[in-house]
């Protein structure tokens, strides 16, 4: 005898109701009205620590969202994600405000941490400090495969006990079948399709937080690039580590060979650094970004400082904030006599700094930090 067909459920009277019904049953918020979900352009980001990078980025990088920077070696990735972990731990744990707009008077500032996943077991801590990466906050992880990476990222994902997971890197990645089989054997596609599952539950846990107004850290992603031995036409750079980091990404960032400046001795002092922001799913994507940093201590800059300073007053003229009328320099309608008097407040005032900072970041992408 046929089993009797069980009735479906009940079909729903308008979309309201369809909406209703489907998180009842899911026990969450997964259909809204597209008027209740956050403006893609206005994720919760914080500053890069470059300002460069914040314009080219859409105003820092996102939080709840997955960036990979990719690129060949000393082309800045390292330095780029040490300066993000160096700035969200200028932004407060619970109201995700920078210190210097939080109200200290009303409420104790909890500085926001970082989570250095160092697979390559490469992390630098002396250099690290010397760029104000607070050793004493932050935590660092080494696991020895890749299993105890993803599983480590997905529980700090889901805790939130941080604002920022650092993974270095992608193409270091190595699964326990290939660490305990001989060197002989080959594990061919094992490590692409171990990561491609790892992106796929990372973007869950994240969705899901967001989704509950909690905002998921963000999780930056290093890789290097590879060339394809005897690709003729295209582009025959490709990133190890599987095709999921490509789709799970919401930033994709290429970052380009170096450019030195050898003019005041034979040891570099300066390093111009740049790339390409490839694909952007929050801000406008194709947009370039450079910056200088002293890889040595000088006159004009300290080990590892990053020239945000002459970035700063450069776009500050370039979009107008600083004007000049006869021999005044005028700056949020403060009137300095010369530029060297302007550099000077900007230099002893960090507030001043900030809000300039803040404004030209604001004006070239409309972000609303």
């Amino acid at each position: 005898m046929a089993k009797k067909a069980t009735a479906g459920p009940k079909k729903s009277a308008d979309a309201a109701a369809f909406a209703r019904a489907v998180n009842e049953a899911y026990k969450g918020n997964l259909v809204t009205k597209g008027s209740s979900n956050v403006v893609i352009l206005n994720v919760p980001r914080f500053s890069t620590g470059i300002l460069s990078v914040d314009e080219a980025v859409g105003g820092g990088w996102p939080r709840g969202r997955i960036t990979v920077l990719a690129g060949e070696n000393s082309t800045g990735k390292t330095e780029m994600v040490i300066q993000a972990c160096v700035s969200v731990q200028k932004y407060d744990k619970n109201t995700k405000e920078h210190t210097l707009l939080f109200d200290h008077t009303a409420r104790t500032f909890v500085p926001s941490r970082a989570l250095y996943i160092d697979v390559e077991n490469s992390f630098d801590k002396v250099w690290a400090a010397k760029k104000g990466f607070d050793l004493g906050h932050h935590y660092i992880v080494r696991p020895d495969t890749s299993e105890q990476a993803i599983d480590i990222i997905t529980r700090a994902l889901d805790e939130g006990h941080f604002d920022l997971i650092v993974l270095d890197s992608i193409a270091q990645m190595t699964p326990s079948a290939e660490l305990e089989a001989s060197s002989e054997d080959w594990q061919m596609g094992l490590a692409a399709r171990l990561n491609n599952k790892a992106f796929r539950k990372w973007v869950s846990v994240m969705s899901k937080k967001n989704r509950a107004g909690k905002p998921a850290p963000a999780l930056i992603c290093i890789n290097q690039m590879r060339l394809n031995i005897g690709q003729m036409f295209g582009d025959p750079r490709s990133l190890p580590g599987g095709k999921g980091q490509e789709f799970a990404a919401s930033i994709i960032v290429y970052t380009r060979s170096s450019k030195y400046d050898n003019t005041s001795s034979a040891a570099a002092s300066v390093v111009e650094l740049g790339g390409v922001v490839y694909k952007n799913k929050t801000f406008t994507p194709k947009q370039n970004y450079t910056f200088k940093m002293g890889v040595k201590q000088s006159t004009d800059h300290d080990l590892g400082e990053v020239d945000n300073f002459t970035e700063l007053l450069k776009r500050a003229k370039e979009v107008g904030f600083v004007k000049r009328a006869g021999g005044t320099h005028n700056l949020f309608k403060l009137g300095y006599p010369s530029e060297s008097s302007l550099r000077a407040a900007l230099k002893s005032d960090e507030a001043l700094r900030y809000k300039l900072w803040r404004s030209i970041v604001k004006h070239s992408t409309k972000a609303e930090l």
